[in-house]
């Protein structure tokens, strides 16, 4: 008989934040948040976990672990299109933990003025007559 393992509520909750707060921004989601998402009760979460600092600091370290592992792996580039995948890898890992480098006041937003100055990274336009008004409601 085969025996199907079940994940535990302890990484259901890390992999649902991971899910959120890349889909609405750390800032959005609160642990009240995450907690009707897995539909347990916020009790059961603060079982596993004081705050949702803690939780970002095990996603951290998920991103550390994933990011290392990827590095003592990789082949290192012998030219630039080795370099190109060798790079296309390391923003692989990154987009996986992407909340972690999003600062941005509007988190949908990537045009702005006030966002763009603490956006990591992001593309700047060419020129501040291109920069438009953001609302919260903008979308990419």
């Amino acid at each position: 008989m085969t025996r199907i393992a079940k994940t535990n509520t302890y990484t259901r909750i890390i992999d649902a934040s991971l899910a959120l707060f890349n889909e609405e921004g750390e800032r959005n989601i609160s642990t009240n948040h995450i907690a009707a998402h897995l539909g347990i009760s916020p009790g059961n979460l603060y079982y596993h976990f004081r705050n949702k600092d803690e939780i970002i600091v095990q996603l951290f370290k998920r991103y550390s672990e994933a990011l290392l592992a990827y590095l003592n792996e990789a082949v290192l580039p012998s030219d630039v299109e080795d370099s190109i995948n060798y790079m296309a890898g390391i923003y692989d890992v990154m987009w996986e933990y992407r909340f972690l480098f999003q600062r941005r006041k509007h988190p949908a937003c990537t045009q702005c003025r006030d966002c763009w100055a603490n956006t990591i990274p992001s593309p700047k336009p060419k020129s501040p007559r291109s920069w438009s008004t953001c609302s919260p409601s903008s979308t990419v």
